[in-house]
């Protein structure tokens, strides 16, 4: 009787469902639609790195609308959630996130003439897309090959790509620029 529990307890916390490669990704945390999206920029470069394949960099928000709206309506599509699955790293930055950073990793930085007490992960990840892309606006893709350079497509958000077939294009035209 007490292996029965046992059974029952450990399976009632198992799934029948069989996983693939991706499913088991180090570091990856379960994002929308079960794909698996990295958190941390450097380990979801290192990761792209080790397998070769080009990087969908996702500037996101917990509280974002539009980031919802886009990822239920069109990250869904099964033509784009193919792509995303099957051919990007995918790497959500979320600038929301109020996480601390480490005190060796905390510190002030100067964006449009301000000072910005960098404290906790969004504060990073914020800080990061306003230097690097001149905006802070989500959602907010960027393409990158799995050198980290970016790609010839442009910037991607969701007043240009809210769209099925225009944010597939976008994606199609940063994956043919990496073959």
């Amino acid at each position: 009787m007490r292996f029965l529990l046992i059974l029952i307890f450990i399976l009632g916390f198992t799934s029948i469902k069989s996983y693939s490669q991706s499913d088991f990704i180090k570091n990856t945390f379960q994002g929308p639609h079960n794909l698996r999206v990295f958190h941390d920029y450097d380990l979801g470069m290192n990761y792209a790195k080790q397998i070769k394949k080009p990087v969908l960099l996702d500037f996101s928000g917990w509280g974002c609308v539009n980031c919802r709206k886009m990822e239920q309506l069109v990250w869904s599509a099964p033509e784009v959630l193919e792509i995303l699955r099957e051919k990007l790293v995918i790497i959500s930055l979320f600038v929301d996130d109020k996480t601390s950073l480490t005190k060796s990793e905390q510190k002030i930085v100067r964006v449009n003439n301000r000072e910005i007490n960098v404290t906790t992960y969004g504060n990073k990840w914020a800080v990061k897309q306003m230097i690097e892309y001149k905006t802070n606006t989500q959602p907010f893709y960027i393409m990158l090959n799995h050198k980290g350079e970016h790609l010839k497509n442009g910037p991607g958000n969701y007043e240009r790509h809210k769209r099925i077939e225009k944010f597939k294009a976008w994606l199609q035209r940063g994956i043919n620029e990496t073959k």
